[in-house]
């Protein structure tokens, strides 16, 4: 089987045409072109006349149906082969019917499996960038840290803080004293302790991303091997709620590789291809399935995870829960005329205009004419501004993930009568990247708030690692707005919150675009599915229901 072929297949009928087509169609010279076509006329896919003389075209005739003998020699390999190895063919340039065929054949492998374990696999369509979960700022990388590694303190929905390492603690205005629970193991066996947590604790309020927020933090102690001191020089009303993040996880390092508490470990990860094994020595209940395979899938379909007792893969319970946010974002470090506010309040008026235009990219999507708090945020209208402000070409910065509602929104200012120009990031790059960083005058920043979305508001403007928190910071009234959230409890944050919005959309820094829900489909007899952070289940708590 050959990719170039099926490319071929899909985009030539029989006929004449110029070999410099086919060599462009498949980004090859001209003589590398010739040779694949003689190839394929010697082994009876096609017959390859070539043109002779100036302007005489070459003349292909096919012998076979490519994508049909293609797809029948793929299905049986569906079955038998390791999926890591046969993910990349979905990847091919298929027609509709085609792709479904082969993807309904990879979703009978997704789900639960009986091999020599207990597994359950699922379908990834972002690659883990890290599995530290101190540089984990995009949703898969805290996805898997969040099976990997345990924190001090957790917070749930009523933003109620609950302690997981630890077992009581003590706060005033100058000191966090921490009591850890006892016998709490790492992947290796070895037992929690003081001084692995200070250490944690001392990378994470020195790092860039949250050392603007721990600044009230003076030092940390570990006076005994079951207690850690946190020494404050003034109040900080968040610091509990900000130990419960997943970038405060605790894990040790042993020969350069990170060990958690968690209830699973990394066993192995390559290019499509992620595997977690249960923690024997879990300080909680050992997790029923003794593996989960992540398989990286490029496809856009919804795939269906089953189990081995179904054959039936739309017999399915879909979970739904609330997942993030995307907005629009002005780069007020760029010299250009996106510093103009009339501008901005031009683009900001068209986005509201056609924003059904651009919902109908973003799946599970419902407008957000309101702000950043799905239940809170008040909504706003934006009035038409009486001219088409004059403007020099914009530049809107896109990653591959972000591209079908990048050009939507590019689409639409173009259609008010303004110049776009895309300019496309590589993934990685793109979601690292600070505002002031990018040469761009507008880009998308999609946020996913975790279950305490009290905190994920003030981290989304302040913590290092987001993308807009520099351009927050030009913004002398968030600024100080931001300045007074550690002296005020966490449940009264919401007038704060409000305050800030107003603010960025009231003068076209930033423009919601929608509110996005995760729906994933689970087998009717996966029990123990409970949403945590980010919408995501606990896949501690799986188990599947036997049949008798």
């Amino acid at each position: 089987m050959n990719r170039l072929l099926l490319k071929v297949w899909q985009a030539l009928p029989d006929g004449e045409v110029r070999q410099a087509e086919i060599a462009q169609l498949l980004n090859l010279s001209q003589r590398q072109t010739k040779r694949w076509l003689e190839r394929w006329d010697e082994e009876k896919w096609l017959t390859y006349r070539p043109g002779t003389g100036r302007g005489r075209k070459t003349r292909i005739t096919w012998l076979k149906n490519i994508e049909e003998v293609f797809v029948e020699t793929l299905i049986p390999k569906f079955s038998d082969k390791p999926l890591q190895n046969i993910v990349g063919y979905l990847d091919w340039e298929w027609s509709e019917s085609a792709r479904k065929r082969l993807e309904k054949q990879f979703s009978k492998r997704l789900g639960y499996q009986t091999v020599s374990d207990h597994r359950f696999i699922f379908p990834i369509k972002y690659p883990f960038l890290t599995f530290h979960p101190l540089e984990a700022i995009d949703l898969n990388s805290v996805h898997i840290c969040e099976n990997l590694y345990k924190r001090l303190f957790t917070v749930n929905e009523e933003g109620k803080v609950r302690g997981e390492l630890v077992h009581y603690w003590e706060i005033s205005n100058q000191k966090i004293r921490i009591f850890l629970k006892n016998h709490v193991k790492f992947h290796d066996g070895s037992t929690l302790n003081s001084t692995v947590v200070r250490d944690c604790l001392t990378l994470f309020f020195n790092h860039p991303h949250y050392q603007g927020m721990t600044s009230q933090v003076i030092s940390v102690r570990a006076p005994h091997s079951l207690v850690v001191e946190i020494e404050l020089n003034a109040p900080c009303s968040y610091m509990l709620h900000l130990l419960s993040i997943t970038q405060a996880s605790i894990y040790k390092v042993k020969n350069r590789n990170l060990l958690g508490t968690g209830p699973f470990y990394v066993d192995f990860s390559e290019e499509n291809l992620t595997r977690i094994r249960a923690h024997e020595e879990y300080y909680r209940e050992r997790p029923y399935l003794d593996a989960i395979d992540f398989i990286k899938v490029n496809s856009d379909s919804e795939l269906i995870y089953r189990t081995n007792t179904s054959e039936n893969l739309y017999k399915a319970q879909k979970i739904t829960s609330e997942s993030g946010f995307g907005v629009l974002v002005f780069n007020l470090f760029r010299d250009s005329t996106i510093q103009r506010k009339e501008v901005r309040d031009y683009i900001h008026y068209l986005i509201r205009k056609e924003i059904h235009t651009i919902l109908a990219i973003v799946k599970n999507s419902t407008d957000n004419n309101r702000g950043f708090l799905v239940n809170d945020s008040t909504p706003y209208t934006v009035k038409k501004p009486l001219i088409l402000p004059d403007s020099q070409p914009l530049i809107l910065a896109t990653s591959r993930f972000t591209q079908k509602l990048t050009e939507q929104v590019k689409e639409v200012l173009e259609g008010g009568g303004l110049k776009v120009e895309l300019l496309l990031m590589e993934h990685e790059k793109y979601v690292s990247a600070k505002t002031s960083e990018l040469e761009a005058d507008l880009f998308i920043s999609r946020e996913h708030f975790s279950l305490d979305q009290n905190l994920s508001f003030y981290l989304y403007f302040k913590a290092g690692y987001s993308q807009i928190s520099d351009l927050m910071e030009k913004n002398e009234v968030v600024t100080e707005i931001l300045s007074a959230y550690a002296e005020i409890p966490v449940e009264n944050w919401l007038p704060l919150h409000l305050e800030i919005e107003r603010e960025v959309i009231s003068n076209s820094w930033l423009v919601p675009l929608y509110f996005n829900q995760r729906k994933i489909s689970y087998p009717s007899e996966l029990m123990g599915i409970s949403a945590i952070n980010y919408g995501y289940a606990d896949y501690s708590k799986l188990w599947i229901k036997p049949e008798y």
